[in-house]
């Protein structure tokens, strides 16, 4: 039987009978720096941990893991100390650099790009401060601008994008704004417009997505500060339509959300979703829910219904995350609830159950084979099998990532292309 340890006043509580005095039933994590491995401390034994060296702090006591489970199920956890180990491996990965020039981007202001994946010579798709789109093509100097869009954006402000799966249609809204749009790429013509409600739109981001569901395109995107829709873009018809209560705080109604919805992420076969929004006090919640169930079963899943899964409470937002596969989803947050070190869970979004965690990623995430992570620290890849960081490169900060030509994206003075890729 594997042994763990907790603090002498931890274990005494467990083998009392119920009923002891509330406060003693709190606990912190004290990371042992090696790997992900922690002891259990009380509240005063955490405080005396806080003036010696961690390796010097002999009050516990090595327990079973029915206790040690038995200690985290009955009492709270307060937070956490210490760290946990950051695995690195034995044999890195390389990382190399090209870098391409445009004259027709070098005096352009650009927002957002994104990677393009339809055939022909176009790789990258950027939007500028003049509201016009520039294709920007691989293997030539030659880029193609369009005219102005015009439509409600306000291309003065930070702006988010995405691009639909077929690559024909563009969505652009201002990040912290009321407005937004989908344009047909084929024509460069807007489609139709978007609108959210004014409540609170500093704090979160637009939430919009595009996905594919029995050979159609359809667009996920906020409406009001609680609520999602879907469009179906070939039509501009809302297939999602339900009268919707209205919210008051006083009262809960069935179906009403007190959640903020956040930056979203679709799963690679596009049955799920996921949202990094979150909830007053102010309190970051990442959740997910069936997408596919929200369209064919039932019309207040998004709210309510069975599959809509908390992933964490956490004292920030929005979250980072990424899809392995179907099922199996990366959050950058070691802890589920609040008090957190620097790191990821895995997490399978069928159960809600962390399948594995690990420390060191933090930043944005993009997942390709290895967690690739963009942040503070530079640009990192991890092993996600072992936990393990395969490579680290402190002075490259890439935004963006094309899943088929494997190259990572950042722009340079003058807008030269920074590209790097793994060897």
């Amino acid at each position: 039987m594997n042994l763990k340890t907790c603090c002498l006043h931890l274990l005494e509580f467990l083998r009392k009978e119920e009923g002891d005095a509330p406060e003693k039933r709190g606990y912190f994590r004290l990371f042992l720096g090696k790997g992900m491995q922690y002891s259990l401390l009380c509240t005063a034994c955490k405080a005396e941990v806080n003036e010696v060296d961690l390796n010097g702090f002999s009050e516990t006591k090595k327990i079973s893991e029915k206790e040690f489970a038995d200690i985290e199920k009955k009492c709270n956890l307060l937070g956490v100390t210490g760290k946990p180990e950051v695995l690195i491996a034995k044999e890195q990965l390389k990382l190399e650099f090209s870098y391409q020039y445009f004259s027709g981007l070098h005096d352009q202001i650009i927002l957002d790009i994104q990677p393009f994946y339809h055939a022909g010579h176009t790789r990258w798709m950027a939007v500028t401060a003049a509201g016009c789109l520039i294709r920007i093509n691989e293997g030539s100097n030659f880029v193609e601008p369009s005219s102005p869009i015009g439509g409600p954006v306000d291309f003065s402000r930070p702006i988010v994008t995405s691009l639909s799966p077929n690559q024909r249609f563009l969505v652009i809204a201002n990040t912290y704004g009321m407005y937004g749009c989908v344009v047909d790429l084929t024509t460069e013509k807007i489609c139709f417009k978007l609108k959210r409600d004014d409540y609170h739109t500093e704090n979160c981001i637009y939430p919009i997505v595009f996905f594919e569901m029995d050979g159609k395109t359809f667009l996920v995107h906020a409406t009001q500060w609680n609520r999602l829709d879907v469009t179906d873009v070939e039509t501009g018809k809302c297939v999602t339509d339900r009268e919707w209560p209205e919210f008051k705080e006083e009262e809960k109604k069935q179906h009403v959300l007190d959640y903020f919805y956040g930056s979203l992420l679709i799963s690679p076969e596009g049955r799920w979703i996921y949202t990094s929004g979150w909830v007053w006090h102010p309190v970051g919640k990442p959740e997910v829910f069936s997408l596919e169930d929200w369209l064919r079963k039932n019309i207040w899943e998004s709210e309510d219904g069975p599959s809509r899964k908390g992933l964490a409470q956490l004292d920030y937002w929005p979250t980072s995350a990424a899809w392995i596969n179907e099922n199996l989803l990366l959050v950058d947050a070691l802890e589920g609830d609040f008090y957190t070190s620097t790191g990821v869970r895995i997490v399978d979004v069928k159960s809600g159950h962390t399948t594995k965690s690990f420390a060191g990623p933090s930043g944005d995430f993009f997942f390709d084979h290895f967690l690739f992570s963009c942040g503070m620290n530079g640009f990192s890849a991890w092993d996600i099998a072992t936990g393990e960081r395969v490579l680290q490169e402190l002075s490259f900060r890439p935004r963006w990532y094309h899943r088929v030509t494997k190259q990572f994206l950042s722009l340079g003075p003058k807008n030269i292309l920074q590209l790097g890729m793994i060897r």
